[in-house]
């Protein structure tokens, strides 16, 4: 299995408004199996005030930027019909505080009492999680537009258990849980949840994005499916970015009993993408090669594949989800115009029409995205062997009577198979 990252904003304008869109999704089916990826992930398509769409604002309805409802279910089926899933980016922690029920239901979020502190800050970078308004302060974790949802309130996990199985009737694959472990201040309680959750999706491909430390992620993993693997994307990067293999072999040390629980990637809509932080093309192609050859789900975000660069900053997230450059000028052939290019700019090579031509990382990436795909045993395979010498990492995965000895050189950013 491959999993692409499809930002719907930027990815592809299917009706000519600038702003990318189901239908331009749908109309890009070609392009995926051209990568040979078999599931998108895409980030939320629900009606939300902002570009990210984190913070809904109705569950039960697409964005009309992106389209409708029967837009969604035409995707769905164009995309069964070429045998790919579909995964739908569902954030259940908070809504928008446009959500008719921050108004009208305020017993379904978190507000402060009298043995509140209201100084509390986020344990990862000290911002503030309380905020003013008019009935008092309300908790959200992830900003004063995002009010936390109260899972104490058996309605509210109600609702979220309604908006799972609406989504899973319109046909979608599986589901990315948005922010996995703060449901509840409480591993234990998340878990329980979770289940319950797991309960109405079973058969799904359903991931949880828990940025933790493994065993922790593993849990997760456990009760939804899988985890993200950012123990793995960290070090990964080090070890690439510092050309030492120490950072990724202790990392696989610490996973090495539960890679087949993970979701592998190396860039996504919360980080830096690889190639602003490791800009030689030949060290990105190692460090895909690695993606490729570790047990677990490969994840590939859009446009990384074309080496597009983008910088993350908190307070401009949306300079690493810029549109994506199909051709040149970035104006035709479906360019989606939502936001100007401040990183990936025009004819600067970085477009799928000047690299199916000319040449470029996509075509060279191919043939790792080749490889994984006709070898789907490893998403399931045991890493094992693992060794580092000085410049040099070396692995082995295997799973019955199939196995491949890796070994990575970190000096010249090669990868032996044997």
């Amino acid at each position: 299995m491959i999993v692409y990252e499809v930002f719907v904003r930027s990815f592809k304008d299917g009706n000519g408004d600038g702003i990318g869109d189901l239908k331009g999704i749908m109309d890009s089916v070609e392009y995926f199996e051209y990568l040979g990826v078999d599931t998108l992930w895409l980030t939320p398509i629900f009606f939300s005030p902002s570009f990210h769409g984190y913070d809904v604002a109705e569950y039960y309805s697409v964005n009309p930027l992106y389209g409708n409802i029967n837009d969604f279910e035409n995707l769905v089926d164009t995309l069964h019909a070429h045998g790919m899933r579909l995964i739908i980016d569902l954030p259940l922690n908070h809504t928008s505080f446009l959500h008719r029920w921050f108004s009208e239901k305020p017993d379904y979020y978190v507000w402060a009492d009298v043995n509140t502190d209201i100084n509390e800050t986020r344990s990862w970078d000290n911002i503030p999680v309380w905020h003013s308004s008019e009935r008092g302060y309300y908790r959200g974790t992830f900003g004063r537009c995002f009010p936390d949802l109260n899972y104490e309130n058996p309605e509210v996990v109600a609702q979220a258990l309604d908006i799972v199985r609406f989504w899973k009737e319109k046909g979608v694959d599986g589901f990315r849980f948005d922010a996995a472990k703060h449901i509840y201040n409480d591993h234990e309680k998340n878990l329980k949840f979770w289940k319950k959750i797991v309960e109405v999706t079973k058969e799904n491909l359903n991931v949880a994005e828990v940025w933790d430390v493994p065993a922790v992620m593993e849990r997760y993993a456990d009760v939804v499916g899988y985890s993200f693997n950012f123990t793995v994307f960290g070090a990964l990067r080090k070890s690439v970015f510092e050309k030492n293999p120490l950072p990724l072999y202790e990392a696989l040390l610490l996973v090495k009993n539960s890679m087949s629980k993970y979701f592998n990637f190396l860039s996504n809509h919360d980080v830096t993408r690889l190639a602003s932080d490791v800009p030689g093309e030949r060290e990105r192609l190692f460090a895909f090669g690695i993606l490729f050859t570790l047990p677990g789900i490969p994840v590939l975000f859009y446009g990384d594949e074309l080496g597009m660069p983008g910088v993350y900053d908190p307070y401009s997230p949306e300079d690493v989800v810029e549109p994506f450059p199909w051709t040149e000028d970035m104006c035709s052939g479906g360019n989606t115009r939502w936001k100007s290019s401040k990183f990936a700019k025009p004819y600067r090579g970085y477009s799928v029409h000047y690299q199916k031509h000319h040449g470029g990382f996509l075509t060279k990436i191919k043939a790792w995205l080749d490889f994984r795909r006709k070898q789907s045993w490893i998403d399931n395979a045991d890493l094992t062997e693992i060794y580092q010498n000085r410049d040099k990492l070396v692995y082995t995965i295997s799973k019955e009577e199939k196995s491949v000895k890796v070994s990575l050189d970190f000096r010249t950013f090669s990868i032996t198979l044997s």
